[in-house]
């Protein structure tokens, strides 16, 4: 598949794209899902919830820290690095249905 031109689209729409890419893998959800009734988890976690590889889970969070749908964080007095869910990230998701579906 060739690469998009990005240049056509307006920001809002390259946005939504990328959020929506990033809801677009089971094992993110699962990873969201985990972290929404979980108030953080550090990827070792993650690894035990999706059942992947260190490195697939690696790429999965890297695709959900670019589109900002949660936050990393590092615990000083645990010394562990760990993720959580972005407080946005639910009306984040409401603005991409909106905006496709015309509901604004």
């Amino acid at each position: 598949m060739g690469s998009t031109k990005r240049e056509q689209y307006q920001p809002s729409q390259l946005r939504c794209a990328q959020l929506s890419d990033a809801m677009g893998h089971p094992a993110r959800i699962a990873i969201l899902e985990h972290l929404n009734s979980h108030f953080r988890a550090n990827s070792r976690e993650l690894i035990r919830v999706t059942r992947l590889s260190k490195s697939t889970v690696s790429q999965h969070l890297k695709e959900l820290l670019d589109s900002k749908l949660f936050l990393e964080g590092f615990d000083d007095f645990s010394n562990i690095h760990y993720y959580c869910l972005n407080p946005n990230a639910g009306a984040m998701m409401e603005e991409v249905v909106d905006r496709v579906f015309g509901r604004c």
